[in-house]
């Protein structure tokens, strides 16, 4: 029975890092490396957004490409803070010479982040302020 156990232990693992496809999801800055996709049907939005991985001091490309004209568009992110045993993420977003900070939730799982986007004019929550967006994972690819 011991030996059934052990084996049926090892599968479990195996799968688990087949399902994860071996990404290192260990904390928020590592599970948001890769392509996310997010559908938006309030403005009929399609993006997909490619987060690579953040260098030692914090730092990664990132681009964002939607179903619009002056698609791609790449930048740099720089990792704020996170919680490491944590879900939370605040990083600042640069394009064109602009930053914006945003905070994001990255669960455990890596399936989905929740990005907390600051007010955006028209993409406002109801009542004004901050709007949020859940990207879903599609794969492990960096770029466009």
């Amino acid at each position: 029975m011991r030996r059934s156990g052990r084996v049926l232990g090892v599968l479990a693992l195996v799968a688990l890092l087949a399902a994860c496809g071996g990404r290192d999801l260990s904390t928020p800055s590592s599970r948001i490396v890769g392509h996310w996709r997010a559908d938006v049907d309030l403005v009929d939005l399609h993006m997909d957004a490619y987060f690579g991985a953040p260098d030692e001091d914090g730092v990664g490309p990132v681009a964002f490409s939607a179903d619009q004209e002056d698609s791609p568009v790449s930048g740099t992110y720089r990792v704020v803070s996170e919680e490491v045993d944590g879900e939370v993420l605040t990083a600042e977003l640069t394009f064109g010479g602009q930053s914006e900070e945003i905070t994001a939730t990255a669960p455990r799982d890596g399936k989905t982040v929740r990005v907390r986007l600051p007010d955006v004019g028209m993409l406002a929550a109801p009542g004004g302020g901050a709007m949020s967006l859940t990207l879903d994972y599609v794969d492990g690819k960096q770029a466009p």
